[in-house]
């Protein structure tokens, strides 16, 4: 349903769609911040007009030719198909929404919360998915992101610890705890849970 309307509407327009439970900032990170793409030369960097092909790129089945600069500073143009570009986009987002969920549950709140388009979560990037080639959809942890830019009403939050965690190629986890003036916290990993472990535990 996503992709059917960001095909007809655009991406930007989807985005807009959500725009009650995002700052201003947020809206046009994900709108226009770009997305990585594949340029198939080990240290290459996309040039600034290449760059803003794929910031405005809004919907599928299109091709974009962008310029790209290889490590020796030549310049070489590249192909890139726009699903590629949609699908990083839709990924983006959804990592923002779940930073922001976990930081809203963190206060006890709900995403009617009076300050929540106060909140702004910028610098985000959506981890990269846990995968192992050959083993199919399990959630198998992926890459964990931990740097993220946090401000409330105009202040950066700095005693709050956040972390994004791919979890196969579907999920993506949020944790946010409140850390106490002084004190260091580390996360760890996420363990899975089986329902019937937990039944059993409740039932002692």
């Amino acid at each position: 349903m996503d992709h059917a309307y960001i095909d007809r509407e655009g991406f930007f327009a989807w985005v807009d769609m959500h725009a009650d439970v995002f700052a201003e900032a947020e809206l046009s990170e994900m709108k226009l911040k770009p997305v990585p793409v594949d340029l198939r030369v080990r240290g290459a960097t996309l040039a600034g007009y290449g760059m803003d092909a794929i910031s405005r790129c809004q919907r599928r089945g299109q091709v974009l030719s962008v310029k790209a600069f290889g490590r020796d500073g030549g310049d070489f143009e590249v192909r890139v198909q726009s699903g590629k570009v949609i699908e990083g986009k839709v990924r983006r987002f959804y990592a923002f929404w779940c930073l922001r969920e976990g930081f809203v549950k963190m206060t006890g709140e709900a995403f009617a919360a009076p300050w929540l388009k106060e909140l702004e979560i910028l610098g985000v990037d959506a981890p990269a998915p846990g995968v192992v080639e050959g083993e199919g959809n399990d959630l198998r942890e992926g890459e964990v992101k931990t740097e993220f830019s946090v401000a409330l009403k105009g202040k950066r939050v700095t005693d709050v610890k956040m972390e994004l965690a791919a979890l196969g190629d579907q999920y993506m986890i949020a944790g946010t705890v409140r850390v106490p003036s002084g004190q260091s916290i580390e996360l760890g990993k996420w363990v899975e849970l089986d329902l019937k472990d937990i039944l059993e535990l409740a039932e002692r």
